[in-house]
């Protein structure tokens, strides 16, 4: 109940305003809907998917389960209804194969801090989490890497976990070094390396990397439809081999996950899929125009004096998305966004978290926490719009303190 006031708390006051905080465009359930019934005609969708077309090789789902398994460069690809499923079903199928119950990744895996433990709950797993040594997890703490793979003890362990880019930490990515090291370590040590690919896309631009270089030193590989690719229903593609892929799908009707059909979540994503990233034109802006804006908008900002009342982390954008902390309560937080809403009619943000002492940037004297994603909706506003919105929020909160 409190963490649902304090997000009501943040609601922009007027649904017109000029969001910067929002990534997409913002569609009524009604408009979401009409949505996919367009893009079914425009894809030629004549029949819906019944159980996961588990048994048919050509229906409008296996088609995109292919081409997905494609792109990526594995053998098979299993559409899922969400990212949590697919990753304790990749889990699952790793650890049956290894005979081992535990499994590696960073501490600020989705698995560990937005999953309620099911992956102990429900799947009677054990999670080592990464790095061991609890002084670097600060708000400049470092992505995963090689070094503190080599501080685990790798007996026991039947799956390393490495999310690109790592979300929790502002899309932070791990050098490409220490990646294609750990594809050695895992490998010498028969241990599986499973990528959360959640926002790849993004990562893709990153790395400077096409997506089938980023899949390859993995043995699986999880995307999801409803982050970049801006699905209105969620969805998610799990990716490995022929074998890994009809095991998936066991474990897919083990789960309830292969429901009657999941048209609406399967169109949504291959709309998203193709309009970011296969079928990219003016004025849909690419991953890379996209980080660019960020980098751009988040260095002009900092020259504004923003040190003052807070900071970015990472200082500079390594995708299309970063986290920002703030000086000021919350309290203080909304009465300055208000202020500058109802002044300008636009919406720095509306998604705040509050710190709390022992959270990461406490110590440092931040009080709230907020991500910023650069996606379509807000990076096509104009670089001036920012960064007088900015300006003026720097300005009253200088005086605030």
């Amino acid at each position: 109940l409190l963490l649902t006031l304090l997000f009501c708390l943040l609601l922009p006051t007027d649904a017109n305003a000029i969001r910067l905080q929002t990534p997409h465009p913002l569609l009524t359930p009604s408009e979401s809907i009409h949505q996919i019934a367009t893009e079914c005609d425009k894809l030629g969708v004549e029949t819906p998917d019944i159980y996961g077309d588990f048994h048919l090789e050509n229906s409008f789902l296996r088609q995109f389960e292919a081409e997905l398994a494609e792109e990526f460069g594995k053998e098979d690809a299993v559409f899922m209804p969400s990212g949590v499923m697919a990753q304790q079903i990749a889990l699952l199928i790793h650890n049956k194969e290894k005979k081992k119950n535990s499994f590696l990744c960073h501490k600020t895996s989705h698995l560990l801090i937005h999953e309620k433990e099911g992956y102990s709950e429900l799947c009677g797993l054990n999670a080592i989490d990464l790095p061991l040594t609890e002084e670097t997890m600060d708000i400049s703490g470092p992505p995963l890497l090689y070094e503190h793979v080599l501080e685990a003890e790798l007996d026991d362990i039947s799956t390393l976990i490495l999310e690109l880019p790592h979300r929790e930490l502002g899309g932070k990515l791990t050098p490409w070094s220490d990646v294609l090291q750990m594809q050695q370590l895992m490998k010498a040590k028969g241990i599986a390396f499973h990528c959360d690919g959640a926002r790849i896309f993004e990562a893709s631009v990153g790395y400077k990397k096409s997506v089938r270089e980023l899949a390859s030193p993995f043995e699986s590989v999880y995307v999801s439809f409803y982050k970049g690719l801006a699905s209105p229903y969620g969805g998610a593609m799990l990716m490995g081999t022929n074998s890994f892929c009809e095991e998936a799908r066991i474990w897919l009707r083990r789960f309830g996950g292969n429901l009657y059909s999941l048209l609406p979540y399967i169109v949504a994503g291959k709309a998203g899929y193709l309009k970011y990233v296969k079928e990219q034109s003016h004025p849909t802006l690419s991953f890379h125009e996209k980080h660019q804006k960020l980098v751009r908008i988040t260095d002009a900002i900092q020259k504004k004096g923003f040190t003052k009342v807070g900071c970015f982390e990472p200082k500079v954008p390594e995708v299309n998305m970063i986290h920002c902390y703030l000086r000021l309560s919350l309290e203080e937080c909304s009465e300055i966004r208000d202020e500058i809403e109802n002044k300008s009619g636009v919406s720095i943000f509306h998604r705040i978290s509050q710190l709390n002492e022992g959270d990461n940037g406490w110590g440092e004297g931040y009080r709230c926490k907020f991500e910023l994603y650069m996606g379509q909706a807000n990076g096509s506003i104009e670089d001036e719009i920012w960064v007088n919105s900015w300006s003026d929020f720097i300005r009253l909160a200088s005086n605030n303190k």
